[in-house]
């Protein structure tokens, strides 16, 4: 795998209270379910969907620095689960 565009999620197992609204979806790395936040759905043809300890185990294998983006609409989504959640 060299996909280098990763959208990282938690996953089902490890998060019982995901973003209002999210999705499921499957990390690419190990198959495990994953919580996809609705800001993050227009992005999925773009973006391959991988767990945190998948992503950070890609980026060790291939030796690739990180390069964290938020997108479009993250911010608020985990705002509104702050204010929800405390």
């Amino acid at each position: 795998m060299s996909e280098r565009n990763v959208l990282v999620c938690s996953r089902v197992k490890d998060n019982d209270k995901p973003v209002p609204l999210s999705s499921y979806g499957v990390c690419a790395g190990c198959g495990e379910e994953l919580w996809i936040a609705p800001s993050s759905r227009p992005y999925l043809d773009q973006l391959v969907t991988m767990c945190l300890p998948c992503a950070a185990a890609k980026m060790d294998q291939d030796d690739i620095a990180p390069d964290f983006k938020m997108l479009p609409g993250s911010l608020e989504e985990l705002e509104e689960l702050h204010e929800r959640d405390g």
